[in-house]
């Protein structure tokens, strides 16, 4: 069932450490893997990144769902792939520099 236009889809947590940051959140708000259906925790791969939250918003079609970005002084961070299950992603950045991600069923 496709996720309502505009809500969250999925968060993921991007950190130096992704079992010490499970460990954290397992401590401090009763985390398990199992209750993260909607996101994960994830090392970071590239050094030059600093650990961060994305959040992921469901929007119809992501071609126009850019395009909006773009007009609002938004920017995409690079092009659109497509996801395990046939879906479209792209990460993003807002005009005041905030990071998120746009995922479309259809591009």
């Amino acid at each position: 069932m496709p996720m309502p236009r505009g809500q969250f889809s999925w968060v993921e947590f991007v950190t130096t450490d992704a079992k010490a940051a499970m460990d954290f959140y397992s401590h401090v708000v009763g985390w398990t893997t199992r209750e993260m259906p909607g996101g994960g925790i994830f090392t970071r791969t590239d050094p030059g990144i600093e650990p961060h939250w994305l959040y992921y918003f469901t929007v119809d079609g992501l071609t126009a769902a850019i395009r909006r970005v773009s007009d609002k002084g938004g920017r995409t961070l690079e092009e659109p792939m497509q996801v395990p299950g046939g879906g479209w992603v792209v990460p993003a950045r807002d005009a005041f520099g905030a990071a998120f991600a746009l995922t479309s069923e259809n591009r």
